[in-house]
């Protein structure tokens, strides 16, 4: 009850996608950017790697983009030490998809 609001829709299982119009909307579990996109042939939001942006690419006569979320978070956390290298790429920002399409703010 405490993760339900409004308007949102909850998926609890990280392998499970969300679709809309021609947008899926993953966790994610490739590494390199735009490996989701050209795997599914579809525009796709993701944060599995915490490193923020856009990529575009011409695929089948359309261009499709691929959207990492990057990380709104703290990267020095407990949660986020599961390897032992201190150095970290996440970007910290965030990630929207509105009128004029995906765009992705880091802080």
């Amino acid at each position: 009850e405490l993760m339900t609001f409004d308007g949102v829709k909850l998926i609890e299982d990280p392998r499970q996608e969300y679709l809309f119009d021609d947008v899926q909307v993953v966790h994610g579990h490739f590494s390199g950017q735009g490996k989701h996109r050209d795997y599914t042939m579809m525009n796709t939001i993701f944060g599995h790697q915490h490193v923020g942006g856009v990529v575009y690419r011409r695929l089948a006569g359309r261009t499709l983009w691929e959207m990492n979320c990057g990380l709104s978070g703290d990267p020095e956390s407990k949660a986020l030490a599961y390897t032992p290298q201190k150095i970290y790429r996440e970007t910290l920002g965030f990630g929207f998809l509105d009128e004029y399409g995906p765009r992705f703010i880091s802080v």
